[in-house]
């Protein structure tokens, strides 16, 4: 009876005498054969706030549409050309839809009696939880409706994805750390909604979300990671890893003997899952050193160099990634804030109005009617995606640091004039080869311009389908749903007839996983 049972990762460790010891290896250990492929083992969530310019995130440079259904990525011009030459790790998403959050399908009601309209950076907190705002204080402008909050201290309602999947592998990896990561200190302003894109778990009885605001000091973060925890080749975690795989090894010829054959070959074949595990980290070991504490970052030099600032940051996650020191990292990349000049992103961006009247928040509002704030707004944009390939060039840099992480990738600024958030326009993952996510192409939902379906929410893909995806890549595969489970509430009338409300879908993006 026995022997007609499936066998599962722990089953066979159990069955080999050493179930407790090689408990904390089930993450490293790839999948069986029966899995269509391992799961990622690092998730970066990269949010850009000002996603601006929708049509050039549509498009690929000349005008010319992206179109769904072909072989492959065409050359990639434009808003995207930076990541060009990584098509082979990159999909293009176009359609996902942060529902909950949408003022079109729910203005959502608030503990305090106040509704908040939550467009452009009211939807900030839903990208990564896939629940709606929450706002925990008053609106800030009273000439505006006094029925609608107006107001910056917005949290989320659940907690994101980079959190639930860290606290999943805190299970077997207790010393792993979580990191939350900018490169502008919001210098002079309060840090609020607009500058956190990672939650806690709520407590219980609390409807808000605890915000993990990010750090913008390369400093501090190496002394997070480093301060407390040794990163040698000897280090007692990594010996005693190393350890545990030998047990393994040597109780696999045992195993093997009682098992029929269609399972000695399953067995093999997870056998060399371990071998190939022992190698790396050998490698691991080899490449894993403590780096020298990185040069002090102010808050003038943050404000002058918000890219350089990245590249530090970026260098100390492919260190953290290496020594296994952690696997979970948001990175808030800019600032909707007015305290950030677009010169600071791209030096050669002209200024041609008063420095005082020079922030990225103005120019967003501002583009539409004037030619000067359209241009900085698209140089910008660019930017953000240069500093993006950066984060790509620097983990494929390390010891296969990029080949099992998925960096996924959104910005909720459809129209920031407006600051509409019909349908964000950016929305992309970028995944090394050993992770389940298929990559070099382009998925859409719905129609090319969702935005000209105002009011129908049409055959776009909920938020909470694409945080469900990025959840099983990262090996949860008994998590079928994420973020607020329900229908969205709201009934929109116009002209062209009632878009009845509906339920919020959850299921995993099939086109995306292999």
């Amino acid at each position: 009876m026995l022997l007609t049972k499936k066998w599962s990762r722990r089953r066979f460790l159990e069955a080999a005498g050493i179930g407790a010891g090689a408990a904390a290896l089930l993450p490293y250990i790839p999948r069986l054969a029966s899995a269509d492929a391992p799961p990622a083992r690092r998730l970066i969530t990269f949010t850009m706030p000002m996603t601006t310019l929708a049509h050039e995130w549509r498009q690929n440079g000349d005008g010319t549409p992206f179109r769904a259904g072909g072989a492959a990525l065409p050359e990639l011009r434009g808003m995207h050309a930076p990541l060009d030459a990584m098509r082979d790790k990159l999909v293009i998403l176009r359609g996902i839809e942060a529902t909950v959050a949408n003022p079109i399908f729910g203005a959502h009601t608030q503990s305090p009696g106040l509704t908040i309209a939550t467009g452009g950076h009211y939807s900030v907190p839903t990208l990564w939880t896939g629940t709606s705002p929450y706002c925990y204080g008053s609106f800030s402008f009273p000439d505006y409706n006094p029925a609608v909050a107006d107001t910056h201290d917005v949290t989320a309602r659940g907690w994101s994805i980079d959190q639930a999947v860290h606290a999943r592998l805190r299970r077997s990896a207790p010393h792993l750390q979580s990191l939350q990561l900018d490169c502008h200190d919001p210098t002079g302003e309060p840090l609020n909604g607009l500058h956190c894109a990672s939650f806690g778990q709520p407590n219980a009885g609390e409807t808000g979300a605890p915000q993990l605001f990010p750090g913008s000091n390369p400093q501090s973060v190496f002394d997070q990671l480093f301060g407390s925890i040794s990163a040698a080749p000897d280090d007692p975690r990594r010996m005693r890893r190393r350890h545990v795989l030998d047990a393994v090894a040597a109780q696999m010829s045992r195993l093997r003997g009682v098992l029929p054959s269609e399972d000695r070959v399953r067995l093999d074949q997870h056998h060399q899952g371990i071998l190939d595990l022992q190698t790396r980290l050998s490698t691991m070991s080899a490449s894993c050193t403590t780096p020298p504490r990185p040069d002090a970052w102010g808050l003038d030099r943050e404000a002058a160099d918000p890219r350089g600032c990245a590249r530090a940051m970026f260098e100390l996650i492919r260190l953290g990634f290496e020594c296994d020191l952690v696997r979970c990292v948001s990175f808030l990349c800019g600032s909707a804030s007015e305290g950030l000049a677009p010169q600071a992103w791209d030096p050669s961006i002209p200024l041609t109005r008063d420095p005082g009247n020079n922030g990225l928040h103005m120019h967003s509002h501002e583009y539409l009617d004037h030619p000067d704030s359209e241009m900085a707004m698209r140089m910008y944009n660019r930017s953000m995606v240069d500093c993006l390939a950066d984060l790509v060039h620097t983990l494929e840099s390390g010891a296969n640091t990029m080949d099992d992480t998925i960096i996924a990738v959104q910005g909720p600024m459809l129209d920031s004039a407006t600051h509409a958030t019909r349908v964000p326009p950016c929305s992309m993952l970028l995944a090394g080869a050993s992770t389940p996510i298929r990559t070099n192409q382009f998925v859409q939902f719905g129609p090319d311009e969702p935005e000209a379906a105002y009011g129908v929410k049409g055959d776009t893909c909920d938020n909470n389908r694409l945080l469900t995806t990025l959840g099983q890549a990262m090996g949860m595969s008994d998590m079928t749903t994420f973020g607020y489970v329900g229908n969205y509430d709201f009934t929109w009338s116009n002209a062209g007839g009632t878009t009845p409300g509906g339920p919020v879908q959850h299921a995993p993006i099939a086109e995306v996983l292999r």
